[in-house]
């Protein structure tokens, strides 16, 4: 149901100009991901910060109605090709947490929109019998999600798996609770889970300095803020690896929590962040 939102939408977002006329719509379908890309921009004042407002812009107004009226060719889903109501991102969204995988991300250059849709987890046949092997039943949605995403990054933390996720942290905790206690995972360090399966050092004499987890996402982009001078978004997101967009989710939390602040408004381009200054 994803990607047929992700195709829809590319063919009728894109642009038809006489330019792009022969520019098809790509579907590369790799071994971990799916990515569909599509000429033209984000159009109608849609940005990547806006893209799950809910509002609906569409270059192609005709071709829109048609697909509203055209019903899909599967007889277990009801209902027309597109919607055309500006929700059809957001429930990419939600229905890639359901499936444990990671959000989809959004990637806007002058000339083309690419999506890409990342593969695997909880749709792995091999997942859910492992599970069934040492519980008897398969898990619960969220409780499935979560054992999925600390199995496919063999060591996880709490914040690994909300932005991965995008699950509240407190709840992210309980369920871990819960895949500890079934033994499904186990705790090596104070918000931190790997497989069971995960060799053990028995010999402390022996054992090296602890692998240090991969640092999450939030603690990456607060360690490229500056304390004395400033940064923008763009270039967070080009010094840590992550994409604009969960760079810009990171960024708002941390305002929010006084981690950080923010210099300019909002929506301007020109917005850029500082840590904040603590006086001793």
């Amino acid at each position: 149901m994803v990607l047929r939102e992700a195709i829809a939408n590319a063919v009728v977002h894109r642009e038809y100009d006489t330019l792009f006329r022969n520019d098809p719509v790509n579907i590369d379908v790799y071994s971990d991901r799916v990515e569909i890309s599509s000429p033209g921009n984000l159009w109608g004042g849609k940005t990547l910060q806006n893209l799950t407002n809910g509002v609906s812009r569409c270059r192609n107004t005709t071709l829109m109605q048609l697909l509203q009226k055209t019903p899909l060719i599967r007889g277990d889903h009801d209902g027309s090709a597109v919607e055309g109501q500006g929700s059809g991102i957001q429930f990419m969204i939600n229905r890639m947490k359901e499936l444990s995988l990671a959000q989809p991300d959004f990637h806007p250059t002058f000339d083309r929109f690419r999506v890409i849709l990342y593969r695997g987890g909880a749709e792995i046949a091999a997942n859910q019998q492992w599970v069934r092997s040492h519980v008897g039943h398969d898990l619960p949605g969220r409780e499935s999600s979560v054992l999925y995403t600390v199995r496919a990054l063999g060591r996880a933390s709490v914040y690994d798996i909300r932005d991965r996720l995008g699950y509240d942290s407190d709840d992210i905790r309980a369920i871990l609770a819960t895949l500890v206690e079934s033994g499904l995972i186990r705790q090596v360090a104070t918000d931190i889970y790997e497989p069971p399966e995960t060799p053990a050092i028995t010999n402390a004499s022996d054992a090296p300095a602890p692998p240090a987890a991969a640092p999450s996402s939030r603690q990456a982009i607060i360690d490229t803020i500056p304390t004395f001078g400033t940064i923008s978004a763009r270039d967070i997101a080009e010094a840590t690896g992550k994409s604009l967009q969960t760079v810009h989710r990171i960024l708002r939390e941390l305002v929010d929590e006084g981690v950080i602040t923010a210099i300019g408004k909002k929506q301007s381009r020109l917005r850029t962040y500082t840590r904040k200054q603590t006086i001793d």
